[in-house]
């Protein structure tokens, strides 16, 4: 008998001829087709996947279909520059379907400030970018008065007619209150001052926002004149957009309802419902 030789004998067993590997192997895969009509009942263990370093190949919707992909990207390289912090991330991208019948590509990106997400179609391209927020980032959000206002001063909180928690700000004099918020690692999303209120009776009224930072100079946006009651108003502190906030900074902003004035056809009572910080 001929020594063992693994290219021409499976141990035990003697061939009539020799065993070609290449040919099981097509053969195994012509059996089991990769769209998912054969059902597995075995068990299925992945303690890995491997990341393919494409980190300078763009991508598309195109770029995917029937299946899910992982690749180390540049955030250059699929537009993260200036959105994420870092230079490199981990992109997840798939689709259910070889086009777009099927529904949308999708990427989630894994950066240093966080989880990204785009989707888009092959006609179409991708949408923008999203960035996914977790519970505590949420929260770093929404603010709260930094001094409470005292039940019975100006400004106080109140249940506004709607049934909803606000800050009333009366007709008269100018008034104002301070909010304190911490900037986040990921404050270069987040260039906008959004607050949310209401004239109970309608008509136009002033508002003025300013801010420090870590008790530094003041910054004043200015007046804003309101001639739609329901619409929020936006103020755009364009110097974060340099970085002027570094992660863990305290930002005193003090929003003023201003007193009564000529733009004030019919001041009534305002009702502040939401501060907080927005992406841009």
């Amino acid at each position: 008998m001929p020594a063992y030789d693994p290219t021409t004998w499976v141990e035990g067993v003697t061939p009539l001829g020799p065993v070609n590997m290449n040919k099981i192997e097509a053969g195994i895969a012509a059996a089991l087709p990769k769209d998912g009509s054969v059902p597995m009942t075995g068990k299925l263990t992945a303690p890995s996947y491997a990341v393919v370093d494409n980190r300078n190949d763009a991508t598309t919707p195109a770029s995917y279909a029937k299946g899910i992909q992982y690749s180390f990207k540049l955030l250059a390289t699929i537009g993260l520059s200036g959105i994420a912090t870092g230079t490199y991330c981990v992109v997840i991208g798939g689709r259910g379907w070889s086009d777009d019948s099927g529904g949308r590509a999708f990427e989630i990106a894994l950066t240093d400030s966080g989880m990204y997400r785009r989707d888009g179609t092959t006609a179409g391209g991708w949408g923008p970018w999203a960035k996914l927020w977790t519970d505590t980032e949420i929260e770093s959000l929404l603010m709260v008065p930094a001094v409470m206002p005292v039940p019975g001063e100006e400004p106080e909180q109140v249940v506004a007619p709607n049934g909803l928690p606000a800050i009333e700000f009366r007709d008269g004099p100018t008034r104002s209150v301070t909010f304190n918020w911490r900037a986040p690692a990921s404050m270069i999303a987040w260039p906008h001052f959004t607050f949310s209120a209401e004239n109970s009776a309608g008509g136009n009224f002033r508002t003025r926002l300013t801010y420090r930072i870590n008790g530094g100079a003041l910054v004043d946006l200015g007046e804003s004149a309101w001639s739609a009651p329901s619409a929020p108003y936006e103020a755009v502190v364009n110097p974060w957009k340099t970085s002027q906030v570094a992660a863990g900074d305290i930002v005193t902003f003090v929003f003023s309802r201003l007193g009564a004035a000529g733009t004030d056809v019919n001041p009534g009572k305002l009702y502040l419902y939401t501060a907080r910080m927005r992406r841009g």
